[in-house]
């Protein structure tokens, strides 16, 4: 356990918001989400295990019809890894990211736009 990265530490910030007042402040108590990609991607738990390619799935050799099983095989995926700048390719990766609270569940929320 000693020589697994340690999670990034919480962040607090008070919330105030113009012409609203509160009985109690209200807090946001957040994790740096770039400081989360990088202690998953050094955590030697996933080495290996990462997919970082986004591509196209046939069934056929004919390209008729579309398999699609994961974020990395959608239209999305490849638009977004195509619209990189050529230039700055070479070192760029999509990394796809969930945030979610445990008050209110966003993923489900934007399953539902």
């Amino acid at each position: 356990m000693d020589h697994v990265p340690k999670a990034p530490q919480w962040k607090m910030q008070d919330i105030t918001i113009e012409g609203f007042e509160t009985a109690k402040p209200i807090a946001l108590f957040y994790r740096d989400p770039l400081e989360c990609i990088q202690a998953l991607l050094h955590n030697p738990i996933f080495e290996g295990k990462w997919d970082f390619t986004a591509r196209r799935i046939y069934d056929n050799p004919d390209r008729q019809n579309r398999l699609y099983s994961e974020w990395m095989t959608s239209d999305g995926a490849w638009a977004m890894q195509v619209s990189i700048h050529p230039y700055v390719l070479i070192n760029a990766s999509l990394i796809p990211t969930v945030h979610s609270s445990p008050r209110w569940n966003t993923t489900r929320r934007n399953t539902l736009l």
